[in-house]
């Protein structure tokens, strides 16, 4: 569902997010900071210019910042640059495509991408940075996927 792409570019806009007082930040050091591959990452974090979640800054003090405010970059915003557009071709429709021509299956998975998209579009990542650590029992979770979030930028 969502790829490690995606994942990857939700923890970079993350990243910066948290560490804008920092300036841009380059990729390798974003990279660092979440555990991924620098040439894996640059080329994620060049899909989210291309789809204005980010600006490149280049010179010496060069790299990355947040196009948008927080509060304005859905969780979709980011999956759809890093995976494309959230629709999936059940059937191959020829001629008539409306609901009542087309199988059950293809009505239930239509069901089920429009309400991954519905649910990505309601979080944002300002949502993600309001509690990016479990807490209760739970603080201190190493499997937490946002676990790179203890360390301070």
């Amino acid at each position: 569902m969502i790829t490690q792409t995606s994942e990857f570019a939700i923890k970079a806009l993350m990243v910066l997010a948290r560490s804008q007082e920092e300036g841009p930040l380059g990729p390798r050091e974003i990279a660092h900071r979440i555990g991924s591959s620098p040439s894996y990452l640059s080329k994620t974090m060049s899909q989210l210019v291309k789809s204005g979640l980010l600006r490149s800054q280049r010179g010496p003090s060069g790299g990355m910042v947040l196009a948008r405010r927080p509060e304005e970059i859905t969780l979709l915003d980011v999956v759809e640059s890093c995976q494309g557009m959230l629709i999936g071709a059940y059937c191959r429709a020829i001629g008539d495509a409306r609901e009542e021509n087309v199988c059950a299956y293809h009505m239930a998975m239509y069901d089920v991408r429009q309400s991954t998209a519905d649910a990505l579009a309601r979080w944002t990542l300002a949502d993600l940075l309001a509690c990016p650590l479990p807490r209760g029992p739970l603080a201190g979770n190493l499997e937490c996927r946002m676990h790179f979030m203890r360390e301070k930028p």
